[in-house]
């Protein structure tokens, strides 16, 4: 809670931040990782209001729960790390987020991750991703473009995943998922269009209720 922290380099011997760390200073807007840095632990910059771009450094192997909560100026995040794991609601209520880089390797996107994370347009969900977790993009109003590879190792989507998604038009549901929660797309203004590669869901199910159109689709040879 230090107000009159405006930027911080960490030195090169740290390995891990420790919870709490950075805990609401609000006008910390830049900060630089160490090649070293392993881990971010829960709440280390939680309501950092001010903080902008977020570089991690390849060295980074997790961030916990709520790390990033609320820094809602930060506008780009890149991972370096293509095994980074994201706790969750590691970024929620980022709400000026607009670009993300995901870690190529990551396999659940976890509970309320990048809820309210508002400004963000578009998203590339890497192959490797195996689950979606309940509200994981609930809240990203502006989000128009959710790139789902049709034979991706996606098997779940959780409730309540794209809540609130009015501009998201169209999503692929790739040939290995096999649960979706039944309120995995409310609220989605009625205006989703489902691309049905998955074999396990008829486009007359519950779980499309909300969606605009739902089209049975052959995954490309």
């Amino acid at each position: 809670n230090c107000q009159h922290l405006y930027e911080i380099t960490i030195p090169p011997t740290i390995t891990k931040i420790c919870k709490y760390t950075f805990y609401k200073c609000y006008n910390l807007h830049s900060i630089s990782f160490p090649s070293s840095l392993k881990k971010i632990e829960k709440y280390a910059f939680y309501l950092c209001h001010s903080l902008s771009s977020i570089y991690f450094p390849s060295s980074l192997e997790s961030i916990d729960e709520y790390a990033f909560h609320g820094c809602y100026s930060s506008s780009y995040v890149e991972f370096e790390n293509p095994n980074t794991i994201i706790g969750s609601n590691c970024f929620d209520g980022c709400a000026e987020l607009k670009y993300i880089k995901l870690p190529s390797n990551l396999k659940i996107i976890k509970r309320s991750t990048f809820n309210k994370c508002a400004k963000l347009v578009s998203l590339e969900i890497p192959d490797s991703v195996e689950t979606i977790e309940d509200s994981a993009f609930s809240g990203c109003e502006e989000l128009r473009t959710m790139q789902i590879n049709a034979s991706s190792n996606l098997k779940k989507i959780g409730k309540c995943a794209f809540n609130l998604c009015n501009e998201l038009k169209e999503i692929n549901i790739p040939s290995n998922v096999s649960e979706i929660d039944i309120n995995a797309f409310i609220c989605s203004n009625g205006e989703l269009k489902i691309n049905l590669y998955s074999t396990y869901f008829d486009p007359s199910d519950d779980e499309f209720r909300f969606c605009k159109e739902v089209e049975r689709k052959n995954i490309p040879t």
